[in-house]
């Protein structure tokens, strides 16, 4: 029974390896090149693709990390980071998928030699979507060049407590305006709706909506403190500008907030992430979890 165990096993392992890499075809059909890649993924390797490590580490590292963080050098540094990291994934990982990389992107590439522009606060009181539009175009190109995937920009969140401590990345407190200017930065660095359909335009990056969702309200403007929202205020303040992002912007991924709203943890919070989210928006993207939270798991597909 065992030998006839090991024989289908040796008969399958030889019929996968004679297959023709269909994930590796760029003209075959997306579902079709992920079929085909799940099933040639081990579980191991599918939790190391839903894990993260530094963009300099990667390449002394013997697992196939999915997520590498940009670290905070020169551009220059992260350039040649990035393609001794890439490189290394696709020649000597089993499956040779490269990593995304990601940078922090709010008003510049987080690196010295970025275009810095102003902080998202200023950027809501131009009160001019084009113009944000164009920024985000800015800072995609640039960041793109030395290697960047994803942006973890822009914040959805509203301002409604002057005590909140990272008021200054948000545009203002109004839904609607931090609807329109969120949306316009998402367009400017991903492309066009009609766009990204079908992938993200050469020098353009994926965006990331945050943080999902009622997180600039927590208990005595505290960083990290749970929040206390009944459901119509948080579907028509703090939902509302998520909302435009996935509809009408197509952002490619939405991040949760750190903390719990109403006792649960935004990370384990189905109405949210799965009601809502999924079910009513149709988001087809992929939800990115706080690294701080998370650190050794960083997507959820």
């Amino acid at each position: 029974m065992i030998k006839k165990s090991l024989c289908v096993c040796l008969v399958c392992l030889i019929a996968q390896i004679a297959c023709p890499q269909l994930y590796k075809d760029p003209n075959a059909p997306v579902e079709k090149r992920v079929e085909d890649l799940i099933r040639r993924m081990t579980l191991q390797e599918k939790v190391e693709q839903m894990s993260m490590t530094g963009l300099g580490d990667f390449v002394h590292s013997a697992s196939a990390y999915g997520v590498c963080g940009s670290p905070f050098e020169s551009l220059e540094k992260i350039v040649e980071q990035s393609a001794r990291a890439k490189r290394h994934a696709r020649e000597n990982t089993r499956l040779g998928i490269p990593p995304i990389q990601i940078a922090e992107c709010l008003h510049g590439q987080l690196a010295y030699g970025a275009t810095i522009f102003p902080q998202a606060i200023a950027q809501g009181s131009t009160w001019n979507p084009e113009l944000i539009e164009k920024m985000a175009s800015v800072i995609a190109y640039e960041a793109s060049a030395s290697g960047v995937d994803q942006a973890l920009s822009p914040l959805f969140d509203l301002i409604r407590d002057a005590r909140y401590g990272r008021n200054e990345e948000c545009y203002a407190e109004d839904p609607y305006l931090v609807g329109e200017m969120g949306k316009a930065f998402v367009i400017g660095m991903q492309g066009k709706p009609e766009q990204t359909r079908t992938g993200i335009p050469a020098g353009k990056l994926m965006c990331t909506a945050k943080h999902f969702a009622g997180y600039s309200l927590p208990w005595a403007g505290i960083n990290l403190a749970p929040a206390s929202l009944g459901e119509r205020e948080m579907r028509t303040l703090y939902l509302y500008p998520f909302e435009k992002a996935v509809k009408e912007a197509n952002v490619y991924s939405v991040m949760p907030s750190y903390n719990e709203v109403d006792g649960v943890p935004a990370h384990a919070n189905h109405f949210l992430l799965t009601q809502v989210l999924r079910d009513e928006w149709n988001f087809g993207g992929y939800v990115f979890p706080i690294m701080a939270e998370f650190p050794s798991c960083i997507i959820f597909i």
